[in-house]
């Protein structure tokens, strides 16, 4: 049977950015309550209380992004559905119960080193451990919501979670402060309850809801996993030269805290890139399950030619404005070169253009190719790290590097995926 649209028209570009404009306003919003529950918590908070508030929120985000994977995953699937004119909620069950599987792993870990965690790394604070399966079982759902949304062109509902997660996380926050708590765990559990006020919030605009179920998830674990390969490789070329530089100790407090500042605002586009990979993956599956190989290419390619013009954009106000917004976020002790601010830049631009060349082989389910080119950008980063120059020259090229490989690996197979496509062999 021919899928149904087969005959419908792609949305334009301008389309396009106008809802990569919606979503990348609702990430601003989460960005910026992430900013004021950090700096309502310093104010509130003795210094102490606040560093373990810092080590939560951390472990609590790194434990979330790990549904990023089902995010990407159930998009391509709901897209597929839709397309077809069939009911993608069967297939969306299967996922969500094995979204919850790993949830309960996650959080079953959690618990069981708790002890552990609690002595090491929040001051004896058991209850704060407690919070961290209610927040990964809060962010699980927002990555199949937005998954969802992504697949059926809902992404007001993408957008209204982000915003009122940012709204509600920075209120709730102030509230707490007002109030005089002056325990981590109260800030702790205002993200959690601004995380749940989304869901509430995103449903009401897009329902999406159904009864999880595992029977039938064999089929989709490989993909699974290789695509985790990738969410965490991405994760280490974005922060693991911080890691690496504070453990070498071989520079000084001032130029380790202007490095990791300089290299968490270059991230700008990087964090953004959901705002533009989201919408891209759903109108490149839309036009391979309709097989209008051409109108994937023109669209692939003219949104890889507007993150790259925006990416250089950014990178030049980097490049002019970069240590004067060091300054302001951090103070005047702390200065990085403009060359080092250029190679920041670059790389997370580069991340970006990755990002856009994983949705196009996302939407050919080529989840092997995006396993194997963050595979290789590890190792990229690794091998730079270990060169015989100067530690923090290693630390500014290595996301550098292991960018370049990532991007470079998705174009070749990108590439080879077309080719297979225009001689009408099997992708």
């Amino acid at each position: 049977m021919s899928p149904r649209n087969s005959d419908s028209p792609l949305p334009t570009t301008s389309r396009i950015g106008r809802t990569a404009l919606l979503l990348g306003s609702g990430l601003g919003v989460t960005g910026l309550g992430t900013l004021l529950i950090m700096a309502i918590a310093a104010r509130s908070l003795p210094s102490k209380e606040y560093g373990a508030f810092v080590t939560w929120w951390a472990l609590a985000t790194f434990c979330g992004a790990i549904f990023v994977v089902f995010e990407t995953y159930v998009a391509r699937h709901v897209v597929t559905a839709v397309t077809e004119g069939k009911d993608f909620q069967p297939q969306l069950a299967i996922l969500s119960g094995s979204a919850l599987f790993v949830a309960g792993g996650t959080s079953g870990v959690i618990l069981l080193s708790s002890v552990w965690l609690a002595h090491h790394l929040f001051n004896g604070n058991i209850a704060a451990i407690v919070l961290l399966p209610v927040f990964v079982g809060f962010a699980m759902l927002q990555c199949l919501q937005r998954g969802v949304g992504t697949g059926r062109k809902t992404f007001r509902g993408n957008a209204s979670q982000a915003v009122t997660d940012g709204i509600l996380r920075a209120l709730f926050a102030g509230a707490v402060a007002l109030s005089g708590r002056h325990s981590m765990n109260w800030f702790a559990a205002a993200a959690c309850a601004s995380a749940a006020c989304s869901l509430v919030v995103a449903h009401s605009v897009a329902p999406v809801w159904v009864r999880p179920r595992l029977s039938g998830a064999g089929d989709y674990w490989v993909p699974l996993l290789q695509l985790s390969a990738g969410i965490i490789t991405m994760m280490l070329l974005l922060n693991g030269s911080i890691v690496w530089l504070s453990t070498s100790r071989t520079i000084s407090v001032y130029a380790l805290g202007a490095f990791a500042g300089a290299i968490t605002l270059s991230q700008v586009p990087a964090q953004f890139a959901s705002a533009v990979a989201s919408p891209a993956l759903s109108n490149l599956s839309i036009a391979i399950d309709n097989r209008k190989f051409d109108d994937f290419r023109r669209l692939r390619n003219k949104m890889l030619c507007w993150c790259a013009l925006g990416g250089a954009l950014f990178i030049v106000a980097f490049t002019l404005m970069g240590q004067l917004a060091l300054t302001i976020y951090l103070g005047g002790n702390y200065f990085l070169p403009r060359p080092d601010l250029i190679i920041l830049a670059t790389s997370s631009t580069i991340i970006l253009l990755a990002l856009v060349e994983q949705a196009a082989l996302s939407a050919r389910r080529q989840w092997r190719h995006i396993s194997g080119s963050w595979g290789l950008g590890c190792l990229g980063f690794l091998v730079t790290l270990f060169l015989p120059i100067e530690s923090l020259t290693r630390a500014l090229l290595a996301p550098l590097v292991a960018s370049v490989v990532v991007l470079g690996s998705m174009a070749v197979a990108e590439a080879s995926e077309d080719r297979k496509q225009f001689k009408g062999l099997p992708g």
